[in-house]
């Protein structure tokens, strides 16, 4: 049976970013069911919103689809301009344009959770995350995991 991984995320923080590529990394070796959580701070709040929207659409796998293009966008491309990042976020994850809609529709802040001091969740118990500097991945990405799980 895989841990149940739930990473609260905030498409405007770099932690943020670099702890979903961390776990990304540990998908690829150990049996683990990441869910990715949309819990922004107010800068992060017109993305995560078009990613809820995505989810409505396509099912749970368009929060992922969009925070990972979304974030590639910002943090890997330097995509500063946050509007052009969420269309081209859309297009990267061909996902319709016309989700952007819903970054200025205050409807999906319901739906948000709330910002935590620990934004890590495995097997229903919230943890801290690690040191992620030196962005591990592969077996010290696994390594890292093994640590933290229950």
């Amino acid at each position: 049976m895989p841990t149940r991984v739930t990473l609260l995320v905030d498409p405007a923080d770099e932690r943020s970013w670099a702890a979903s590529r961390w776990l990304a990394s540990v998908e690829l070796s150990r049996p683990i069911a990441l869910t990715l959580t949309m819990a922004p701070t107010q800068p992060g709040r017109r993305p995560a919103r078009v990613a809820l929207a995505a989810a409505d659409l396509v099912g749970g796998d368009g929060v992922r689809a969009v925070y990972e293009a979304y974030g590639r966008r910002r943090f890997v491309l330097g995509e500063a301009d946050e509007s052009t990042a969420i269309a081209d976020a859309l297009a990267d994850a061909q996902l319709p344009g016309f989700l952007a809609f819903a970054a200025d529709d205050r409807k999906w802040d319901a739906r948000l959770a709330p910002t935590s001091t620990e934004p890590l969740i495995v097997d229903g118990t919230p943890r801290r995350l690690p040191d992620l500097s030196g962005s591990p991945t592969g077996a010290d990405a696994a390594r890292l995991f093994d640590q933290l799980a229950p």
